[in-house]
């Protein structure tokens, strides 16, 4: 059993000579504290320090084994590598922090600055928003000022059509207007003789495609009625069209590459331009290569290929025409020749023949036009249906070389309505 030490003697050298003194510690105070002689935990600390104390006596002595000097050796070093473990630790801990509050104060201020752009753009929509409702508010004035006005320089008709282009309109009643009036615009073409006409009757068709079918389906019927004639029936292969198709192609394609390139000088061209034309972007689907040339010769072979197309369809029309009278004159003249004898299997007239093949046509006419209403302009071009035509003529009536003129333009000639600027309008652009 360890014994407790509390007794020190100090000497030093005084004016008597060496003088010492023995002083206890325990009843020594640190501090004015009072003396803790009876506390576990003061005793504690005392023993700690002897045995610190002898220990170092040891060590200077040699005394200390050589494996324990090893293990205080080795736990200083785990000590030590413990203590940089948790410095480093805490510098990364550090590190870590200052990364955060970086990253979320990047991120508050990217945040304040997305809101300040919000902001600025709901402003620019509001301010736009309401410089577009004060721009509609004087139109409306200037409107009805210009309604109101009743002075006498004030053009009545001028005011009347602004009003009525300013009212809304349903998509009925669009479409209403677009049938009736591609149906008067045709008929208004078929009247003057503007179309091709069949090599069979006479009869003028508004496209390629129509006077084709027409002519497919009755030619039967008008052999048929030859036969027992003594005219022979025409060849359908001396009244191709694939040469006025063809005139017709090259035209097409001259107008296209002329619209294109004005549509990449003018942006605004295209606006002009059919909208089956178009792409989705509403740029021109036909391209342009260096080989065509300039505006200049452009324009020049478009009003080339036109003058080409008219004119072979011209010579087509005269030439069909002439068989179709031909036909006509040898119908009618059999049908008073055979008048007077018995009636034996009877042959429909040709005139009333084309009159129920007219009241069909327009019978399908109608059909088609009960469905939804196609661009005006395609109405006038591509439509497949039959037109009111010029039906064969009776014994003592006008052939129909002679009531069809041959020297108009042809309804699917687009050039009327792309040189007046006017684009092709569908429905849904009305």
């Amino acid at each position: 059993m360890a014994a407790l030490i509390t007794k020190q003697r100090y000497n030093w050298m005084g004016y008597n000579g060496t003088e010492s003194e023995e002083v206890d510690t325990a009843l020594l105070r640190a501090e004015d504290a009072p003396a803790d002689n009876y506390s576990y935990a003061h005793r504690q600390q005392v023993i700690a320090e002897l045995r610190e104390r002898l220990y170092h006596i040891k060590r200077e002595l040699d005394l200390i084994p050589e494996e324990e000097l090893r293990a205080e050796e080795a736990a200083r070093e785990r000590r030590r590598a413990e203590r940089k473990r948790r410095e480093e630790e805490e510098r990364e801990r550090r590190e870590a922090e200052e990364a955060a509050r970086a990253e979320e104060a990047d991120r508050q201020r990217q945040e304040r600055e997305e809101a300040a752009e919000a902001a600025r753009l709901q402003r620019e929509a509001e301010e736009a928003r309401r410089r577009e409702q004060e721009a509609e508010a004087q139109r409306n004035a200037e409107r009805w000022r210009q309604l109101q006005d009743s002075d006498e320089d004030s053009d009545v008709e001028e005011e009347q059509n602004m009003a009525l282009a300013a009212m809304p309109r349903t998509q009925q009643e669009i479409d209403n207007a677009v049938q009736g009036f591609a149906k008067g615009t045709r008929i208004l073409l078929a009247s003057n003789g503007s179309g091709y006409v069949s090599y069979l009757d006479g009869s003028v068709h508004p496209s390629i495609t129509a006077v084709e079918a027409y002519n497919e389906s009755h030619r039967a019927g008008v052999v048929h009625a030859l036969a027992s004639t003594r005219t022979p029936a025409p060849a359908a292969e001396a009244h191709s069209l694939a040469g006025v198709r063809a005139a017709s192609d090259a035209r097409d394609a001259a107008r296209k590459k002329l619209d294109a390139f004005r549509a990449l000088q003018d942006p605004t061209y295209a606006a002009r331009i059919r909208a089956s034309e178009k792409d989705a972007r509403g740029q021109p689907r036909q391209r342009l290569t260096a080989e065509d040339g300039d505006e200049a010769t452009l324009a020049a072979n478009c009003e080339s290929t036109k003058q080409h197309s008219e004119a072979t369809r011209t010579a087509y029309n005269a030439l069909a025409a002439e068989s179709g009278s031909a036909i006509s004159a040898a119908l009618s003249s059999h049908t008073s020749t055979s008048a007077a004898e018995p009636p034996a299997a009877p042959v429909p007239a040709p005139a009333a023949a084309a009159e129920e093949v007219s009241e069909a046509q327009h019978d399908e006419l109608a059909a088609h036009q009960g469905g939804a209403a196609a661009a005006i302009g395609e109405h006038l071009t591509d439509a497949e249906g039959p037109v009111p035509r010029a039906t064969a003529p009776a014994s003592g009536s006008a052939s129909p070389s002679e009531t069809a003129p041959h020297d108009t333009a042809a309804p699917n000639d687009d050039e009327a309505e792309h040189h007046a600027g006017e684009p092709k309008a569908t429905d849904e652009e009305l």
